[in-house]
């Protein structure tokens, strides 16, 4: 669960920064000053993606900025493509509110959505450890043992069935 959440909380962070980058009135100081600022931001915001993805260790990890490019690609294409399913969840959801506040709400209709939700949550996870391993693919021997060891610093030290995924 707090994997999904994570996921949303970078989501919205993104989604916040991009809408607060458009809400931005842009002086002209002198040419292309509308296309520096913009650079600028998404540069900004792809740092504070990198930040939120391998925080606190982000400093110690050394990416590239071909490194960091990639990984802001694969996060960003995960969370667009994650987007529906959020959608997906938010009318799940609405419908339970509607049907709850009309006293129209069963035990049966509470199962029926709360499967199709889980299975949602279920797809949305599966494509965060997607990303997770496709960051793998782009960071070097040492830095995944840093990121490893990071893991094993928050008590994370068996990794049963799922261990053998990189196969």
């Amino acid at each position: 669960m707090k994997t999904a959440k994570l996921l949303v909380v970078t989501t919205a962070l993104v989604l916040m920064n991009a809408a607060l980058a458009a809400a931005q009135v842009i002086i002209q100081i002198k040419p292309n000053a509308a296309q520096q600022l913009t650079q600028t931001k998404t540069n900004q915001d792809g740092e504070d993606l990198i930040q939120a993805v391998f925080d606190p260790i982000t400093e110690d990890l050394k990416l590239t900025p071909n490194q960091k490019f990639r990984i802001v690609t694969i996060a960003t294409a995960t969370m667009g493509g994650a987007e529906a399913l959020f959608e997906q969840l938010d009318d799940l959801d609405a419908q339970l509110s509607v049907a709850a506040f009309r006293g129209q709400l069963d035990e049966s209709k509470i199962h029926l959505v709360s499967v199709k939700q889980a299975a949602l949550l279920g797809e949305i996870i599966a494509m965060k450890a997607r990303a997770k391993a496709s960051f793998y693919k782009v960071l070097t021997a040492e830095q995944r043992e840093m990121i490893v060891n990071q893991y094993r610093l928050r008590g994370v030290e068996n990794l049963g069935s799922i261990g053998n995924l990189d196969h």
